[in-house]
């Protein structure tokens, strides 16, 4: 699951445009069922390209959303989140 980390809301604004508590709740539902996750205490990340695949979507948007880097570590066979700095 390596790539761009989005969160469920910027998920929800990549697949419907909009970030509402109903839209919100209607991304979790699809990302829990047809993506994997990771979660980060009550932060729940999915990975982009899990989302492309899932949901085909086309690569319009290429800085608007998913700003946390991630790699996998073969050694320790672990996936890096690289947060932004605030």
């Amino acid at each position: 699951m390596a790539g761009k980390l989005l969160t469920i809301k910027e998920a929800s604004i990549l697949l419907f445009g909009d970030d509402a508590p109903p839209i919100y709740k209607r991304t979790m539902r699809l990302v829990r069922a047809n993506c994997k996750t990771v979660n980060m205490g009550r932060a729940v990340f999915v990975s982009k390209s899990a989302l492309k695949a899932a949901f085909d979507i086309e690569d319009d948007d290429k800085n608007e959303a998913g700003d946390i880097a991630t790699h996998f570590d073969p050694d320790t066979q672990n996936i890096v989140i690289q947060l932004p700095k605030r």
